[in-house]
C-alpha cells in the first residue's frame, strides 16, 4: 500500500491538553460520530420497494447500497427498520460495510420475517448482523441455531435463496459461498427486514458524563489545573481515553528489532492504528515555528504517501489544532537528534458500551460543590496536594494564586474549555431527554453566560501576558468572583431540576 490516511478531524471539543485533543481528533472525525451511522452493500436478483419504519434515522438507497443517516445533532436513537417482500425465487446478498461504535450494542443486519405487523420484531425466522466489537452472528429464532464469528475471518456477507417454497442462507466472503447456516422447506410468503438497531453514539455519553471535576495541584511544577483524573463509567473507574489501547516503544527500541522507522509507522497506519510522538515544529511547513526555531512536541502521525514521501500529521499551537504533514528526510533528521518514544493509538472500545448516567453526573456535581475529589482517594499519588472543585477558587484569587493563572495561559485555556463543555453538556441534555421547561432553559442561559465570562477571561490572560497592565488583573479577579458565584448557583439548580 503507497498510501493511507486516517479518519481525522481538527474540529475537537477538548483542546488544552494533548492528551484529551488527539483522542478527540480521531473520535469527532466524521468516521466515529459523523452523520452517515450505517452502510450495507445488497446484490440481488430482483429489485423492489423498501417500505420504511424508521425513527431518529433518514435512509439513502442508491444502486447496491443502503446508507443510513442520524437525524439528530448528537446521533442518539439511532433506529431503522427497511422492508419488502419476497417473491418465489430470489436471492440477495448482503454486505455490512459500516457502522457506528453504538449504546448500548449496537446492530447492522438482516432480518428475515413471517409476516409484518405490530409483532413483527417477534416473528422473525433468521436474524444476521454485526455487534460493536466486530463479531457477525447468525440466529435461527425456530430453532435456537446461533454462531458467532469474528469479521476478521471475513464471512461478512449473508447470502440468501429462494427457490419456490425452499429457503437457504449462507455465510459468505466476496461472492464465494463459505458456510450453510439455514435451511428450511415449505416456506411461503416472507419479508426480508434490513434493520438498524444503533441506540446512542457512546462518544457523547462519555464525553459529558466524564470532565467535570478539576483539580489544582498546589505542588506541581508542570500542570497544576487539570481535570480529575478518575472518570467513572457505572461506578468503575476508566483513564480519560475510553475508547482506546496504548502502547509505548522507543525509536532505539524499534531499531533493534531490525526495523526502519518509516517502515514502522507505515505498517501501524496500514493496520488502522494512529502514532503520537515528539516532531520538531521547524520542519512543519504550516507552523510559525517553520525553518524559524526548532521546538519539539508531542504530535499526531496518521497517514502516509509513500509517493510522495511524507507522513500527514496534526499538532497544537495556539490552543488549535494544526493539519500538516513532514517528509520522510526531514522527519528522520529530526529523529537523529534525540531518542524518542512511539505512542500506539489503536481504536479499541470495550463490548459493553458507554452509557450516560443522571446520578452520577448529579454526584459529581456535588462533588464540585464540595471540594472533593471524584476518585478514590486512596488511590491517589500525594492527595494532600490537590485542591478540587469550588475550593479552587481560593486558590487562584490569591496573589501568587491569579499570578500562576495568568502566567501559565493553558490553565484559563482548561478554565473556559470546562465550562463549555458544561453548556454543551446541558444542550445534549435537553436534546437527549427531550427536556421543555422554562427552568431548565433558564439553567442552559445561565451556563452560557458563565461560559462567555470564562472565554473574556482567557482573553485578557492573553493580553496581560504581553502588557502587564493592573487594570487586566482586576479585570480577571473581579470576573473570577461572578463566575464563582454563578457557577455554585447553577451547579445546585442543576442538581434539585434532576431530583425531582
Amino acid at each position: 500500500m503507497s498510501s493511507k490516511i486516517l479518519p481525522i478531524t481538527d474540529n475537537v471539543d477538548m483542546y488544552s491538553f494533548t492528551y484529551y485533543s488527539y483522542p478527540q481528533a480521531i473520535l469527532k472525525s466524521p468516521f466515529f460520530t459523523g452523520k452517515k451511522v450505517a452502510g450495507l452493500k445488497i446484490d440481488e436478483t430482483s429489485v423492489g420497494k423498501w417500505s420504511q419504519k424508521r425513527e431518529n434515522i433518514d435512509v439513502r438507497i442508491e444502486d447496491e447500497r443502503i446508507t443510513f443517516f442520524s437525524k439528530n445533532d448528537y446521533n442518539y436513537g439511532m433506529n431503522g427498520v427497511l422492508f419488502r417482500k419476497v417473491g418465489l425465487n430470489y436471492s440477495m446478498d448482503l454486505q455490512i460495510e459500516y457502522q457506528q461504535y453504538t449504546n448500548p450494542w449496537g446492530c447492522i443486519g438482516i432480518g428475515i420475517y413471517r409476516m409484518i405487523d405490530e409483532d413483527w420484531k417477534n416473528n422473525s425466522v433468521l436474524e444476521f448482523g454485526q455487534f460493536n466489537n466486530g463479531k457477525i452472528y447468525i440466529k435461527d429464532l425456530g430453532t435456537q441455531y446461533e454462531v458467532t464469528t469474528d469479521i476478521s475471518e471475513e464471512k461478512n456477507s449473508l447470502r440468501i435463496n429462494k427457490e419456490g417454497n425452499k429457503l437457504e442462507c449462507y455465510l459468505a466472503n466476496c461472492n464465494k459461498i463459505e458456510e450453510k447456516v439455514y435451511e428450511k422447506e415449505n416456506v411461503a410468503e416472507l419479508y426480508i427486514g434490513i434493520f438498524v438497531k444503533l441506540y446512542d453514539n457512546c462518544y457523547y455519553d462519555f464525553l459529558f458524563q466524564n470532565n467535570l471535576q478539576l483539580k489544582y495541584d498546589c505542588i506541581g511544577k508542570e500542570i497544576t489545573l487539570d481535570y480529575d483524573s478518575g472518570i467513572m463509567k457505572n461506578d468503575n473507574y476508566f483513564t480519560a481515553d475510553y475508547f482506546f489501547d496504548y502502547s509505548i516503544e522507543s525509536v532505539s527500541t524499534i531499531k533493534k528489532m531490525g526495523l526502519s522507522i518509516i517502515s514502522y509507522i507505515t505498517g501501524k497506519i496500514s493496520n488502522g492504528v494512529y502514532l503520537e510522538m515528539e516532531i520538531d515544529y521547524f520542519f512543519l511547513p504550516n507552523s510559525v515555528c517553520y525553518s524559524i526555531t526548532h521546538y519539539y512536541h508531542r504530535s499526531l502521525i496518521y497517514g502516509y504517501d509513500s509517493e510522495k514521501e511524507k507522513f500527514n500529521v496534526i499538532y497544537i499551537e495556539k490552543g488549535k489544532l494544526i493539519i500538516d504533514s513532514i517528509g520522510y528526510g526531514d522527519f528522520i533528521a529530526q529523529i537523529q537528534k534525540k531518542d524518542s518514544h512511539v505512542m500506539s493509538i489503536a481504536f479499541t472500545p470495550e463490548n459493553i458500551a458507554y452509557e450516560f448516567s443522571i446520578e452520577i453526573f448529579k454526584r459529581n456535581l456535588e462533588s464540585y460543590r464540595q471540594g472533593e475529589s471524584v476518585v478514590k482517594t486512596d488511590i491517589i499519588r500525594h492527595s494532600d496536594s490537590y485542591v478540587y472543585g469550588m475550593d479552587l477558587y481560593n486558590i487562584i484569587l490569591k496573589k501568587d494564586g491569579l499570578q500562576s493563572f495568568i502566567e501559565d495561559i493553558r490553565m484559563s485555556y482548561l478554565f473556559f474549555e470546562h465550562k463549555e463543555i458544561m453548556y454543551r453538556r446541558l444542550l445534549y441534555l435537553k436534546e437527549k431527554k427531550n427536556i421543555k421547561s422554562q427552568k431548565f432553559d433558564s439553567i442552559v442561559t445561565n451556563a452560557l453566560y458563565i461560559c462567555n465570562e470564562s472565554k473574556k477571561i482567557m482573553q485578557l490572560c492573553m493580553k496581560e501576558a504581553f502588557s502587564s497592565k493592573s487594570e487586566n488583573k482586576e479585570k480577571i479577579k473581579g470576573k473570577l468572583v461572578k463566575i464563582r458565584n454563578e457557577e455554585e448557583s447553577l451547579f445546585l439548580n442543576i442538581i434539585e431540576f434532576f431530583t425531582k
